[in-house]
C-alpha cells in the first residue's frame, strides 16, 4: 500500500519533467531551424546583390526560385509542434540555399560572358575600320578581303541584336565569329601588301636595268640582243598590267621571267671573263630582296638595306659600261650592308605577329582568372602586362622586331606569375 501510494506521487513530477524536456528540444530546434534560415538569408541576400548586377534572366529565375522555397521553409518553421514541419523547413531552406549559390555562380559567369563580349565588341568594331581604311589607302583589290570585311560586320551586328535582347552567350559566340574573319581579313591584306610591295620595288629595279641595257644594245646594234630587249619588256608590261589588276602572285611570276630574259641579255652584252661579277650581281639582289622579305629590326637596318640597293643599281651601271672593276668594289660594299641590314635574329613579322596573337588568346584568359581571383596585386600586375603588349602591338606595327617581341615575353612573364598568385 505504501509501495502504491509512493508512485502516485511520484507521477506528476514524472509529468512535469517529461513536458519541461519537450519544451527544452522544441527550443533547440527553434534556435536551429532559426540558423538555417538566416544562413539561407545571407546567401539570398548576396545572390540578390550579384543578380543586380548581372543581365543573366536565368540567374533571376533561379533567385525567385530561392525566395519561395525559402518562405516555404520559414512557413514550415513556424509549426515547432510538428517534426514533419521542422524536417520540411529545413529541406526547403537547404534547396533555396543551392538555388541562391547557383544563381550567384550563373550571374557572376554571365558577367564575365557580358565584359568579354563587350571588349570583343570594341576591339573589333575598332580593327574593322582600321582594316578597311589601310586597305583603301593601299589601293588592293581583293574579292575575299572585301568578303570578310562584309561578313564580319554582318556578324557584329547580329552579335549586337543579341546582346540588346540580354542573349549573351550567342552575342558573345558572333563577336567570337566576326574577330576571326576580321583577323583572316588582315592577315591577308598584310599578304597581298606585301607582294604588292615587292612587285612594285622589283619592278622599279627591272625598270632601270632594262634602260640602262636598252642604251648599251642600241651602241652595239645586236639585233638577237634587241630581239631579246623587246620580249622583256612585253613581260614586264605584262607585270605592270597584273599588278594593276590586282593579281599580285602572277605579277611576281611574269617579273622572275623578266628579269631571267634581262640577265641572259647581259651575259650575251658582256664577256665571259665578266660572268663572275655578274654571279655576283645576282647573288646580292637575291640576298637583298630576301632580306627585305624577312623584315628587319630597326630603322638603322633598313637604311642599310636602302642603301644597298642604290650600290647595287650603281654597280648595275658600272657593269653595263665596262667598267668591272670598280662595279665588283660596289657590289663588296653592298653586300656588307645587306649583312648588316639582314642580321640573323630569328625574328620575322609573321613570327612576332603569331607570338603576339598567342599572347592575345591568352590574355582573354588570365583577365577572367584576375577577375575571379579578386587579390589586388594580380589586378596591379595584369594592368602592367596590358601596358607591355600595347607597347608591343605599337612596336610590331614600325617594324621594330626586336623590340616588339621583348615586351611580349615580359608580358608572358607577368601572366605566368599571375597564374601562380591565383
Amino acid at each position: 500500500m505504501n509501495s502504491i501510494k509512493k508512485i502516485l506521487y511520484i507521477i506528476p513530477f514524472l509529468i512535469l519533467f517529461s513536458g519541461l524536456s519537450d519544451v527544452a528540444a522544441q527550443s533547440v530546434e527553434a534556435e536551429r531551424i532559426q540558423s538555417a534560415l538566416s544562413l539561407t538569408d545571407r546567401v539570398i541576400e548576396q545572390a540578390t546583390e550579384a543578380v543586380q548586377n548581372s543581365r543573366s534572366l536565368k540567374a533571376r529565375i533561379t533567385l525567385e526560385k530561392a525566395v519561395e522555397l525559402q518562405n516555404r521553409a520559414r512557413n514550415r518553421a513556424n509549426d515547432f509542434s510538428s517534426k514533419a514541419g521542422n524536417l520540411t523547413a529545413y529541406k526547403f531552406t537547404r534547396a533555396a540555399r543551392e538555388e541562391a549559390k547557383h544563381a550567384i555562380a550563373l550571374a557572376r559567369t554571365d558577367t564575365r560572358v557580358v565584359e568579354k563580349a563587350r571588349r570583343l565588341f570594341e576591339r573589333t568594331a575598332e580593327k574593322l575600320t582600321v582594316l578597311k581604311s589601310r586597305v583603301s589607302q593601299s589601293g588592293i583589290r581583293d574579292m575575299r578581303i572585301n568578303r570578310f570585311i562584309m561578313d564580319a560586320r554582318g556578324l557584329l551586328e547580329k552579335a549586337h541584336t543579341n546582346y540588346s535582347q540580354m542573349n549573351n552567350r550567342p552575342a558573345l559566340k558572333l563577336a567570337e565569329k566576326a574577330h576571326n574573319l576580321t583577323e583572316q581579313a588582315d592577315r591577308r591584306f598584310r599578304r597581298l601588301n606585301k607582294l604588292k610591295n615587292t612587285c612594285i620595288r622589283r619592278m622599279n629595279i627591272l625598270d632601270r636595268l632594262t634602260a640602262r641595257t636598252s642604251r648599251i644594245v642600241a651602241r652595239r646594234g645586236d639585233r638577237q640582243a634587241r630581239k631579246q630587249l623587246a620580249t622583256a619588256r612585253k613581260q614586264l608590261e605584262k607585270a605592270k598590267n597584273l599588278l594593276a589588276d590586282g593579281r599580285y602572285h602572277a605579277c611576281n611570276s611574269t617579273i622572275n621571267q623578266s628579269e631571267k630574259l634581262m640577265r641572259g641579255l647581259i651575259r650575251r652584252i658582256n664577256s665571259s671573263t665578266e660572268k663572275g661579277l655578274e654571279a655576283s650581281l645576282d647573288q646580292a639582289w637575291f640576298r637583298l630582296e630576301k632580306a627585305r622579305e624577312k623584315g628587319s629590326g630597326s630603322e638603322s637596318d633598313r637604311r642599310a638595306l636602302e642603301k644597298a640597293e642604290q650600290l647595287l643599281a650603281e654597280a648595275e651601271d658600272n657593269y653595263l659600261e665596262g667598267k668591272v672593276t670598280n662595279a665588283g668594289k660596289l657590289v663588296e660594299r653592298a653586300e656588307q650592308l645587306i649583312s648588316k641590314g639582314a642580321k640573323d635574329n630569328g625574328l620575322t613579322v609573321e613570327a612576332v605577329r603569331s607570338e603576339y596573337e598567342k599572347l592575345a588568346a591568352r590574355n582573354e584568359q588570365i583577365r577572367d582568372l584576375v577577375e575571379r581571383c579578386g587579390k589586388e596585386e594580380g589586378k596591379a600586375l595584369y594592368q602592367r602586362a596590358v601596358s607591355h603588349m600595347e607597347k608591343a602591338r605599337t612596336l610590331i606595327d614600325a617594324g621594330k622586331l626586336e623590340a616588339a617581341y621583348s615586351e611580349i615575353r615580359i608580358s608572358r612573364n607577368i601572366f605566368n606569375r599571375i597564374s601562380e598568385i591565383c
